[in-house]
This record gives structure tokens, sequence and C-alpha cells, in this order.
């Protein structure tokens, strides 16, 4: 074999076809794990296969089409990138019959330079769809709607537009997560955020595109578990914590405090922010901007060279909440909160994984645990 990771691949197409399983690849710059996850649990755990954790490149999509039994009616498979060229090869491994691009943010921008490069290099999983298959993304986004101008096959879209194929007619907040009716259909998830109705749709247009059953889906959804590490909240003593540590970047990080901002608290609300990688020349600033959606924050500690920008930039333009520090790493961070939090305080973590601002989490949710 001249090379084991094209054989591994090879393979892989060989087996999925063999199989003949109805393969779902999901691609974008957020939500993809969180995606695969809902819609594995919309369609039916026990008759679905899925991506393992987020093994979601080049040696992760054949390994997970390789795992395919005569049983499994669906695949879930995730798939990710940092350069052009990675999807495309991605897909053109799993041929899957439906495409779902979650959406488009600046997010690897040191691999491919700019949004529309993003967009562009998400774009190619539409080169491996099977004859008759579906391409599922959101509506309306001027980036993503340039890289498909070339696209000519069937098409499905979703998203706050009232042109969009797939939208929410009502969201309700409850102390549990959120109701989400959908075409008259109430959806009940453990979840917070309006990325997270974006979530939902683009799995229930995925549901039906592959042919099951919408009833079905609300009925398994309420068993869905957020993703560790993923906006998940979790109870530490007298406050809770908000755990975004698995990784950051813009969007993300206007989501993670939006919902933050939303979150009924008997206390304060903490921020714990950590740098944003891989974001090359727009790093600075899209640093700076963050510093713009910092409302309804008591208290912030950026860590790291880049998120002290944020700081910065908020002090110039009047948005610093009444407690701020910045600190070097998250066993600092994790001090130096365990020092200012009060009773009933909510406190959201998030940075990318090079932060390891997981590690302030879990400082803090065992000191708090151990003075409940």
């Amino acid at each position: 074999v001249e090379d084991t990771v094209v054989a591994l691949q090879d393979m892989a197409r060989a087996h999925r076809n063999r199989m003949g399983t109805y393969v779902i690849s999901i691609t974008g710059s957020n939500g993809k794990t969180t995606v695969k996850e809902m819609l594995a649990t919309a369609l039916g755990l026990e008759q679905t296969w899925k991506t393992a954790a987020n093994l979601n490149n080049h040696l992760g999509v054949p390994l997970t089409l390789l795992g395919l039994e005569p049983d499994h009616q669906f695949a879930v498979v995730e798939m990710g990138m940092n350069h052009s060229g990675e999807i495309d090869l991605l897909t053109r491994t799993a041929l899957p019959n439906i495409a779902l691009i979650t959406n488009i943010s600046e997010a690897h921008l040191k691999g491919v330079g700019s949004r529309l490069g993003v967009a562009q290099a998400k774009a190619e999983i539409t080169a491996g769809l099977s004859e008759g298959g579906v391409l599922i993304t959101p509506h309306g986004d001027p980036d993503l709607e340039q890289a498909l101008s070339g696209f000519a096959g069937k098409r499905i879209t979703f998203g706050e537009s009232s042109e969009a194929d797939w939208k929410a007619e009502s969201v309700t907040w409850l102390s549990t997560g959120m109701q989400v009716t959908v075409r008259g259909q109430v959806y009940q998830i453990p979840a917070f955020g309006e990325h997270m109705v974006s979530n939902l749709l683009a799995t229930l247009a995925c549901v039906e595109a592959a042919g099951g059953s919408l009833q079905g889906a609300a009925q398994n959804l309420t068993q869905f578990t957020p993703v560790p590490g993923r906006l998940e909240l979790r109870a530490a003593g007298e406050v809770v914590l908000l755990d975004d540590t698995y990784n950051a970047n813009p969007a993300s990080m206007r989501a993670a405090l939006q919902v933050l901002n939303r979150l009924e608290t008997p206390g304060g609300r903490w921020a714990v922010l950590g740098d944003m990688l891989e974001l090359g020349d727009n790093a600075n600033e899209l640093h700076v901007a963050l510093a713009n959606h910092l409302s309804g924050l008591d208290g912030l500690i950026t860590v790291g060279p880049f998120s002290r920008q944020i700081g910065q930039h908020a002090e110039e333009i009047g948005s610093l909440p009444a407690e701020y520090r910045h600190v070097a790493d998250a066993t600092e961070a994790a001090a130096t909160l365990l020092g200012l939090l009060k009773p009933g305080d909510t406190v959201l973590f998030k940075g990318s994984r090079g932060i390891a601002l997981d590690r302030a989490r879990e400082i803090v949710e065992e000191a708090m645990r151990g003075k409940a």
C-alpha cells in the first residue's frame, strides 16, 4: 500500500456502499458535535450510527464509516477542517445522502484567510453528495450564498427569516431549557440560546429530508443531553457554572454571553473569558469587538494575552463590569474567582481549548461543592 490513509479512506467508502446506510454529513463553524448528537437522538439512537466524540478528520471519518453495521438505518458523520480541501476529501469518502452546513463564522481564519474562505471550505461538502442528495444550510448568509453559487441540486434552508424553509414560530425559555414550536409541533430541549434554536431547526430539516418521523423526533429529543463543555449548566454548592470550555470563536463567544445574560440568576453574572486561538491576522480586532457584548455582567476575568484587549477596550467604551481582573492562566483565574464569588452567582467559563479553562471550572466546582 503506497499510502495507508488513502487505503483507509478507500476501504471506508467501499464499506459504506456495501452497507447502503443513509448517510448525513455535518460541517460548519459551530455546533457540529451538538447537532450530530441532537440528530442521532432525534432519529433514534438504536438505529443510528454516529461519529464518536468529535473524531471528524481524515482518520476519524473513515473509522466512523468502517463501524457501520447492517442494522444501522442512519449514519450521522461529523466533518471538521482547518484548511481548504479537507472537507472535499471527507465528503468523497462518506458520499452523504444529506449534507448539512450548520453555520459560517470567523473560525480557523488562519487556514483559510477570510469568512468567505471559511464558507468556500465548508461548501466543499457538496462535492461528495450522492445522486439526488439534499443540501441543508442556514438561510441568507451572503458568504455561503457566494460559495454555493455553482450548486444546482436540491437545497433546504433554516433560520430566522420568514423565507427559510424551517423557522421557529415561538421560543419560550424555561428553567430547564427551551420550548420551541416549529410547524405547529412543540419541541422541548434541555439547552439554551438562539444558536440552539438554529441547531434544532437544522436537526428537524435533516429528519424530514431523511424520511424520519418528526413526531418521533419530538419525543426522542426530550432525552437529548447537551455535550459536556458546551453551554452545560452545572450546580456547584451555592453557585451555578455555565461550562462552555470546549472551544471558542467569536460567534460561539457571543452566543455564550447572550445565554448568560438571559439566564435567571438570584446573584451576579460572571464571565471567565480566555483567548480565542487560530484567528490569524484578525485576532486582535476580533477580541476587541467582544467588549461590545459584556452588558449585564457584574464581573469579568480575562485569561491570556489576546483576551486582555477585551478588558482594555471595554474600559475605553464604558462597558467594563464593576469587577474586572486579568490573569495569566486557568489556575490563577480559578483562585481569583474563588475570592470574589458570592452565593447565587452564575459563572460562564469560555475560551479556546489551548487556554484550558475546563481546569479553572473544575477547581471552582470542587471548592464550591466542598463549601456546600
